[in-house]
């Protein structure tokens, strides 16, 4: 619980108390009489830096009453001092007053910066402040966009940890660090820079010129919670490098936790760069926009959150061990269904995103996205999604694809998994004739990649198409297989525009579609599958196949009874079998079984 004023006794020492100009006249007599400070409206940090330096020399704490403090220059917090605000408090900087003078800046990653609070020896010193405890400020510095209260050629803050250990930010609220965006210079409400064992809890952050919420650099064990933060101009919290004219800052980030936050109008990003990775760290439980993975990730997850949209992008040269599970992804009115969902994109030249995770994520009017860049040689290997629901509700101006794998550039992708999922397209809700697909595979024009090794496993999927290859370019796809799935499908179980070499259908029911395979396929197996009302034909042009027991009932195979399996060219090891509906078996043509020359 809180302490206020009224639990302090007449002639205690402790905490020190500082109260503003307009306080009550009974509370200036009371500072007075406890040897304590009355601000004058003029420079307000003067007194207020002035009790915390006495409280620094024997660790105590700082207690500012409400009312509106003004400061021209920075506070500056001391190691192991608790600077505490009640309820009602107000800092502001004058109208008139431009923050900015080279007396209040200091060197952070050797670049200039200006904080309004910070802790005492923050720079590139590397502070060693500790035991810090900053409460219940309510920072209000009314500078949008375009103000000249605050500098407009260095990167400014509302409060300040850098090279900190074991302190926290507690239940402040910091508004309105803002100026133009562009270029390299940033503003943040609340900013962590190589700090350890450090937490941002309780905390409120609206209308900052960058981010709300920033660690920045080389920050290890540090936590944000219970946060929420509003109308930051681009993200609400951001785990990055610091960003400064031409230094960025190094250091690995790790162990990381951002937690029970929220924003409707900003989201959450870590993003790992150049020297600065950030490794084993968390976001969870969140209600945000959106949130974002980026560069150079090490072993993150993404869990129990509720956002529009999750992106994984793999900007930096690798990526691995990637967790995004059991959250929700809900599409917004108004907004297209292609920004609802999940969104692995891989455009780093070289790079390889491995051991990605996507499990048990349900997504409303949205899907999957595993996409490519035009150019890049970036790849995939061992990924896997799993025990998702996606769902296409409404029909909308796009066509649904409800995992959609969009590969336009070069190398190998390797080790798919998609397995245990539920996908649900149109065609069960709505009697149009939409193209919408369960697993969808582009290999583009122009692009050289290649596919090995895709499992299609234990699916649920409701659509015209089961699986989908459009292969334009001249990359190749080896070894699918199809296991365990119920298809329940408006067309075909797999449909394919070019050769897939090595394709195993094993297993699956399959129920109410045109063809299980159409277009060519070389070397195929499909086996122990049961079939139901099976339109057309099995295959329509595959070669070199291997036909085993395929169980249907009375009625389940074709109309009436009746199927066929019919290639369309004329080699001499085509099968022709055609089973009529009064149940006679006829051969035509010829199978060459003779071993090869």
């Amino acid at each position: 619980m809180r302490r206020t004023l009224l639990d302090r006794s007449p002639g205690a020492r402790e905490p020190l108390l500082v109260v503003p100009h307009d306080a009550s006249p009974e509370l200036r007599a009371m500072a007075i009489h406890e040897g304590g400070w009355v601000c004058d409206g003029e420079a307000d940090q003067e007194e207020i830096n002035a009790a915390l330096s006495g409280a620094a020399r024997k660790g105590g704490r700082v207690l500012c009453a409400a009312g509106t403090y003004r400061i021209t220059a920075p506070i500056l917090v001391p190691s192991n001092v608790e600077l505490q605000f009640a309820q009602g408090n107000r800092v502001t900087i004058p109208e008139t007053h431009n923050f900015g003078q080279a007396g209040n800046r200091v060197t952070v990653w050797q670049e200039p910066f200006c904080a309004i609070v910070r802790n005492l020896h923050a720079g590139d010193g590397e502070s060693g402040d500790e035991g810090i405890v900053l409460d219940g400020m309510h920072l209000d510095v009314g500078a949008p966009t375009g103000s000249t209260k605050l500098p407009l050629d260095v990167s400014t803050g509302g409060i300040l940890l850098d090279g900190c250990a074991d302190s926290r930010i507690v239940n402040c609220t910091v508004k309105d660090v803002c100026y133009d965006v562009s270029g390299s210079i940033r503003a943040y409400g609340i900013a962590l820079t190589r700090c350890t064992d450090c937490a941002i809890s309780g905390c409120r952050t609206d209308g900052s010129g960058y981010e709300g919420i920033g660690l920045r650099s080389g920050n290890k064990r540090c936590t944000v919670s219970g946060c929420v933060g509003e109308n930051n101009k681009i993200h609400f919290v951001q785990a990055a490098r610091w960003v400064g004219q031409t230094h960025y800052g190094e250091g690995i980030q790790e162990d990381l936790l951002i937690e029970d936050c929220r924003s409707l109008t900003n989201g959450i990003i870590m993003h790992g760069r150049g020297l600065s990775p950030v490794s084993r760290s968390v976001i969870a439980n969140c209600r945000t926009k959106w949130i974002t993975l980026d560069g150079l990730i090490d072993n993150c997850g993404v869990t129990a959150n509720a956002c529009r949209q999750i992106a994984v992008n793999s900007s930096e040269a690798s990526m691995s061990g990637v967790n995004v599970s059991n959250n929700a992804l809900i599409m917004e009115d108004g907004v297209p269904k292609a920004s609802t969902g999940i969104f692995l994109d891989a455009y780093a030249d070289g790079g390889v995103s491995k051991n990605i995770l996507i499990a048990n994520n349900t997504i409303a009017g949205g899907n999957i996205i595993m996409y490519q860049r035009e150019g890049k040689s970036a790849v995939y290997e061992n990924v896997t999604i799993q025990g998702n629901v996606v769902t296409y509700d409404s029909t909308g101006t796009l066509t649904p694809r409800l995992i959609d794998l969009g590969l336009y550039g070069s190398g190998t992708i390797k080790q798919v998994a998609i397995l245990n999922n539920r996908l649900a397209g149109l065609h069960q809700l709505v009697p149009l004739d939409y193209d919408d697909t369960g697993v969808y595979i582009l290999l583009a024009s122009g692009s050289t990649v290649n596919i090995q090794d895709l499992l299609v496993q234990n699916n649920n999927i409701y659509a015209r198409y089961g699986v989908r290859c459009v292969t334009d370019g001249a990359g190749t796809i080896t070894n699918m297989l199809a296991i365990g799935n119920m298809f329940n499908l408006l067309s075909d179980v797999i449909y394919l525009t070019n050769t897939i070499k090595r394709l195993a259908i094993l297993n699956n029911f399959i129920q109410d579609c045109t063809r299980v395979v159409r277009g060519p396929a070389d070397d195929v197996i499909i086996h122990g599958n049961v079939l139901v009302d099976v339109r057309v034909a099995l295959f329509n042009s595959a070669t070199n196949i291997a036909v085993g027991i395929n169980m249907s009932w009375k009625d389940g195979v074709g109309w009436n009874g009746a199927w066929r399996f019919k290639q369309d060219d004329s080699d001499a090891d085509t099968m022709y079998i055609q089973k009529l509906i009064d149940g006679a078996w006829t051969t035509a043509g010829t199978f060459d079984a003779s071993p090869p020359p």
